[in-house]
């Protein structure tokens, strides 16, 4: 799926007797991309302010979902496909305070059945519930104590189910467990809590970062946490005993991002240096790093594991595909000639693992049909040389 600077999307498949259908739309950055479970659909959000549903086979817009004028941070599909949740996450930015949004949205009919937010004094929206039926809210440091929200969000109202207080510095990022049960706040006082993600009460405190904490991610099983901080370390915690499993070192800069393969056993960190760090998720030992990239200074912006973990998808100024066990660099599929016409910002693959989902900065889309997950990597590279060619 491609789209340019004229709003215009277009689906593509790699195999060269195909043509891209043009898809119109969206006229800023792709912020965020999410399949429906079954994999028919695509969603896709843009700084454009709005968020639109494909139909993947036939490039067909089935939905348009208008969001409040202001940028789209995060948009995914509930579990069972029938709604979408939205996420304007507010603070203060270049043009002030600006107010959280938080959307929620019948997938089939695009009518809004919750609506949360414009309020300034509800503070930043950190993290939205995998259900989307809880959101943490986190404002200023206020009398030597920064404060989250946990809301309950329920048409036709929601309500305020607890005041999670404790850290003495801002609040720098929350994270629901895939379960649900758990909720992970991160603050700069270097320090991570985890609350009952149902209740909002205080179950435990993670220590140890010498640095305020900036990223916080919980594992596939709803136990493990991973957590990146400015002193260039992931650690990765046992959420319920507290216990630190491991330090993840050596890293360039701070550890902006963290994700773990589907099946907990692989994890990727990103840091600031645009570097990517791939780990085994149970030992902490590292695996590999990551190729850099020869012709481009921008990358590892966008990183995603496939559904099988074999695979990882990563782009900047190119886009790669490296083995998701080994971290060895597959193949550049947009061709590596180093003329960087265009900056990935999203990636994402649908549930069987066949298409990838990318997203530019200028709001260009393309559903690559890659196919990778049972081939091994010398029969991928076989299939797709010809087409690079070809482009």
């Amino acid at each position: 799926m491609t789209g340019g600077s004229d709003g215009a999307v277009r689906i593509w498949r790699s195999h060269i007797d195909r043509y891209p259908r043009p898809l119109d739309g969206h006229q800023n950055e792709i912020t965020t991309m999410s399949w429906s479970p079954d994999g028919s659909r695509l969603l896709t959000a843009s700084r454009d302010g709005t968020a639109r549903i494909w139909a993947a086979a036939t490039g067909e817009q089935l939905q348009a979902i208008d969001g409040p004028r202001r940028s789209i941070d995060s948009a995914f599909f509930t579990p069972d496909g029938e709604h979408v949740v939205t996420l304007v996450s507010g603070g203060t930015g270049s043009t002030g305070r600006t107010p959280c949004v938080v959307r929620i949205v019948n997938s089939r009919t695009g009518e809004v059945r919750v609506s949360f937010g414009d309020q300034l004094d509800l503070g930043r929206a950190l993290a939205v519930s995998p259900t989307g039926d809880r959101v943490v809210t986190a404002a200023a440091v206020t009398d030597g104590e920064s404060r989250a929200v946990l809301h309950e969000l329920a048409a036709p109202t929601s309500r305020e189910v607890a005041v999670l207080g404790g850290h003495t510095a801002t609040i720098t990022a929350a994270a629901f467990s895939p379960d649900g049960k758990l909720l992970a706040t991160a603050g700069e006082d270097k320090t991570v809590r985890i609350w009952d993600g149902r209740s909002g009460q205080f179950l435990r405190l993670l220590e140890g970062h010498e640095q305020p904490v900036r990223a916080v991610t919980f594992a596939p099983d709803s136990r493990r946490l991973l957590t990146g901080a400015e002193d260039r370390t992931a650690r990765l915690f046992d959420a319920v005993s507290a216990v630190r499993l491991s330090t993840l070192g050596g890293q360039v800069g701070t550890v902006r991002g963290g994700y773990f393969s589907p099946d907990g056993d692989r994890i990727l960190t990103v840091d600031s240096g645009e570097r990517a760090w791939l780990w085994n998720g149970r030992e902490g030992s590292l695996v590999a790093a990551l190729s850099i990239y020869r012709t481009s200074n921008k990358g590892h912006i966008a990183t995603v594991f496939s559904p099988d973990g074999s695979r990882i998808a990563s782009a900047g100024e190119e886009l790669r595909l490296y083995d998701g066990r080994a971290g060895v660099s597959l193949i550049n599929l947009d061709g590596g000639s180093g003329e960087h016409t265009e900056i990935y910002s999203a990636l994402s693959f649908s549930p069987d693992g066949k298409l990838l989902a990318t997203g530019t900065q200028n709001g260009a889309v393309k559903l690559w049909d890659v196919h990778l997950e049972s081939r091994s990597p010398a029969a991928v590279a076989a299939e797709l040389q010809p087409f690079l060619r070809e482009r």
